[in-house]
This record gives structure tokens, C-alpha cells and sequence, in this order.
């Protein structure tokens, strides 16, 4: 019979196996968030400020290492923000050496935050305008301190107070391709910030013909991005609106790069010619707007788009594309004039069988696109629970009226880590992630049953080599017995 030392093991070694089986198969996400970014300083010089961002764990099941680092903020030449490191952060307005953050380092539990503090030190002699930077803030994969799997980025704007800003700028190119008759009017411009402050760009101009007379206006554009002090951005599609026919001829593009608040920078023509008449189509403009990011698109007086909209928000994580003639209506069947999307936080609760990735708000809900736009949703590698398929990913929207998720068609691309999906409306989208134990559940119990079979044969085996042992032993003594009896009868006689 198998004793209590024996059975006591075997449930031990039962018990290890299935707690490391479910410790492989639990999901684990990591995720950061920030609240209280972009930090904007207003600084004498030779003092200090300070403020406080804070950082919060948003995984939902373990805990994470977290490191701040400070890195230079520039920008692309598309004029997304460029976070530098320090052998490229070289323009004489870099703030990287005035900041500091701490803690540098910490640990957050799952749901935790930590409050950081951001410290700008000015030298007395640090000049005029403006200083800039970015706390960067990532999680560290444990024992490597260097591989990065979700990270935050906040600007940090530093004001030289009673400093002389400066708000100039120059239009180092300004390009055009021969208009196409029934095709929307547009240049394209790239301005260089020239003075030690930031700012948004806004463009106007004029078409004149070759008596001067103006026979096309600009329709207002305003840069999605905040250009930085000696960078430069180039502002793809500047639409005109052009008043009439225009015969064959000579004709001149002026344009006027403006800050947002209306500061002349610069201006700059170029000259086409047409050789056959070029016929207009009548134009309004189609705001989109994303955290943090703005602009506007060429539409026809019907809603038509006139040019491709690419709109994204700043940090990537949505962006949509809608492809020209595209139809962009409102709920009242009118020309849709803003589209908004926010990020949902807290998100709503997912469907039954799915866990809550992201979600986000794409406004006005009714909205209509003919044909369908295109919109892209980015997710970090770590967003994903672990033992979940990438390609499992899922996107959902909520019909408003009744509160029910529908599943819609997406496709993942894992190694740019996004997803993308067609709609014809405006809804609430969410991207949705099948349970770790809904993927894994099945494989789960079969390697449990598996150990446990393991297992009880070991038992088995343990139980029927002591048993042979005992019968070698018996047999053993049976065969001595005779010879001590013969020894005795001797010993007798």
C-alpha cells in the first residue's frame, strides 16, 4: 500500500504542475498612462519651476518597472514631433539640460500611480525665447534595463520670462503641380522657424492672372503640428478656392505663412501656365479633429471630398484615411463641416467573451462616408494578453441606440502593431482582445490532464517497485530458512 509520505508527494507534484501551467497561461498587459502633459513653464532666468505629471499602470494584472528619461523635442519634416536623443537634440533652444524628473525610476503595481516631478533649472545667461523638451516615460523589461515596451511621451514648453520672442519664419519651397481642370486647386509650402519660439502655421494667398487681377483665394489652413525653433515642416495641400473659369494663360500663386495668431512670416510665388481652361469646382472645407491635432480638407459644395484626407492624432494611435470623391455627410444628410475623435477613459465595458483593449469616440454618431473610409487603430505589443493570438485582435462598434457591440471585419498587421477596419458611420469603436483563458482554456486542461496521468504513473511505478522489493525480500528469507534449521539440528545433535 502506498503511504502517507508517498501520497503526500504525488499531490504536491500535482499541485506545482497545474500552478505552473495557469501562471504560464494568466493574461499579463502593460500599459502606461500619463495625466498632466504638456508641461508648460513660464521661467525667469536663474530660477527654478516645477510641476507634476502622473503616471499610472494602467495594466490589469502585474506590476511593471518604470524609467524617465529626458530627451531633446524637435520635428520631422511632415511636422510630427521628433523625440531626439541627445547626440541629435543639437538646436540652440534645446531645454534637455534645464529638465530633470523625478524619481527616475520606479516600480507601479497593477492600477497604481506615481507622481513625477518635472524641474526646470535656468541659468542666468540662457537667453531669450523659447526651450524645449520631453520627458520620456517607458516601461523596463526586467533584468535588461533597455528593451522598451510601452512608453509616453510629455512635452515639456519652456517660456524665458520678459525674454524678446521672436516670430519669424521663412517658405524655403513653395511647389506646385499644373492644376487639372475639375480637380481640386492646391500648393504645397515648406516653412523653416527662424525665430527662438513656437508656433502653428496658417497659410493664405491669392491666383492672379496676367492683368494682376485675383482670381483665386486660399481656404484657411492651419498646421496640425507646432513647429519648434530651427526646424522646418512642409504643409502637403494648401486648397484655393479659384472663382471662375480660368482660360489659357499665365497665372501667378502668391502665399503668406502666418503664425496661428496671425504674425506675417514670409511669402513666396511661383508661376503656371495653362494651355487649355481650367474649370473649378466649388469648395468648402471638412474639419477633422484628434486629440491634439487639427485640420482642414478641400470638399465640393455636396460633400464631396476634393482631395485625400489623411488625418492622424498626434501620438499615432488613430488615424483615418477617407479617399477623394468620398461623400462625408452629417446625421441631418447635410455636408459633414467637423469630424471629432476622442479616446474613451474610462472605455465602456466590453461584449461577453472579449476583454477592453481601447476604445474611442468618433463624432457626430450618424455621420456617413460613400464609400467606406479606412480607419487604422495602434496598440502596443504588450497591450496583448499573454498566450492571445495577434492576429485574434478584434475591433467592435457600438450601435448608440441600443448599447449592442458588432463585430466588424479588420485586418492586424503585427509588425507595425496596428489594426485597420472599413466603416460607412461614425460610432464608437473599440478594440477588443478574446480572454488569455478563452484562447488557451482547452490546451489548459489538456496538459493538466496530461501531468496528472504523468503523475499517477509515477505513483504506479513507485508502488510496484516496493512491492517487488518485499517479494525479493521474502523470497530471500525463505531461502536462508532451511540452512539455519539444519544449522540447529547440528548444534541439537
Amino acid at each position: 500500500m502506498l503511504n502517507k509520505r508517498t501520497i503526500g508527494s504525488a499531490l504536491l507534484i500535482i499541485i506545482a504542475a497545474m500552478a505552473l501551467i495557469l501562471a504560464v497561461s494568466a493574461p499579463a498587459f502593460a500599459g502606461l498612462r500619463v495625466a498632466g502633459s504638456p508641461v508648460y513653464a513660464n521661467i525667469t532666468p536663474g530660477e527654478s519651476g516645477s510641476g507634476v505629471i502622473t503616471v499610472t499602470n494602467t495594466d490589469a494584472e502585474r506590476s511593471i518597472d518604470v524609467a524617465v528619461d529626458v530627451r531633446g523635442l524637435g520635428n520631422y519634416l511632415s511636422g510630427a514631433i521628433n523625440i531626439l536623443q541627445a547626440d541629435a537634440d543639437l538646436s540652440p533652444y534645446t531645454g534637455r539640460g534645464y529638465v530633470s524628473a523625478s524619481p527616475s525610476s520606479f516600480s507601479l503595481e497593477p492600477g497604481q500611480s506615481q507622481a513625477v516631478t518635472v524641474t526646470v533649472d535656468l541659468p542666468g545667461d540662457v537667453g531669450d525665447g523659447g526651450r524645449y523638451a520631453v520627458v520620456f516615460i517607458h516601461t523596463v523589461a526586467a533584468g535588461s534595463g533597455v528593451s522598451i515596451s510601452a512608453a509616453v511621451a510629455s512635452q515639456v514648453y519652456i517660456t524665458v520670462k520678459d525674454s524678446n520672442l521672436t516670430f519669424t519664419g521663412e517658405i524655403t519651397a513653395l511647389e506646385m503641380a499644373p492644376p487639372q481642370s475639375q480637380q481640386p486647386f492646391s500648393v504645397s509650402a515648406t516653412v523653416q522657424n527662424t525665430g527662438n519660439y513656437h508656433y502653428k502655421l496658417s497659410f493664405n494667398g491669392t491666383v492672379k492672372n496676367s492683368q494682376g487681377q485675383i482670381v483665386g483665394e486660399t481656404i484657411s489652413t492651419t498646421s496640425v503640428y507646432t513647429l519648434m525653433p530651427t526646424f522646418s515642416q512642409k504643409v502637403d495641400q494648401i486648397p484655393f478656392s479659384i472663382h471662375s473659369d480660368l482660360p489659357a494663360g499665365l497665372y501667378t500663386v502668391e502665399v503668406e505663412a502666418r503664425t496661428q495668431e496671425g504674425v506675417f512670416l514670409n511669402s513666396r510665388t511661383v508661376q503656371f501656365s495653362l494651355s487649355d481652361t481650367y474649370k473649378p469646382v466649388p469648395v468648402r472645407t471638412l474639419t477633422t479633429q484628434l486629440w491634439g491635432a487639427s485640420a482642414s480638407w478641400a470638399m465640393s459644395e455636396d460633400g464631396v471630398l476634393l482631395e485625400d484626407v489623411n488625418a492622424a492624432s498626434l501620438d499615432s494611435t488613430v488615424s483615418i484615411f477617407l479617399q477623394s470623391g468620398t461623400t462625408v455627410l452629417g446625421p441631418d444628410s447635410l455636408p459633414l463641416e467637423t469630424m471629432n475623435i476622442s479616446r474613451m477613459d474610462p472605455p465602456p465595458s466590453a461584449p461577453t467573451g472579449y476583454e477592453m483593449m481601447s476604445a474611442f469616440k468618433f463624432e457626430p454618431d450618424g455621420a456617413t462616408f460613400d464609400p467606406e473610409t479606412s480607419i487604422t487603430i495602434k496598440y502596443s505589443q504588450s497591450d496583448i494578453p499573454k498566450g492571445v493570438k495577434e492576429n485574434r485582435l478584434e475591433i467592435a462598434a457600438l450601435d448608440t441606440s441600443t448599447l449592442q457591440w458588432q463585430i466588424l471585419n479588420s485586418d492586424v498587421n503585427a509588425g507595425a502593431n496596428t489594426i485597420t477596419f472599413s466603416t460607412g458611420h461614425l460610432s464608437v469603436y473599440a478594440l477588443l482582445s478574446p480572454p488569455a483563458s478563452g484562447s488557451t482554456g482547452i490546451w489548459l486542461w489538456i496538459v493538466i490532464g496530461l501531468a496528472v496521468v504523468a503523475v499517477l504513473g509515477l505513483i504506479i511505478f513507485i508502488y510496484k517497485r516496493r512491492q517487488g522489493k518485499k517479494a525479493a525480500m521474502r523470497k530471500a528469507k525463505s531461502k536462508r530458512a532451511p540452512k539455519a534449521d539444519a544449522r540447529q539440528e547440528a548444534d541439537d545433535w
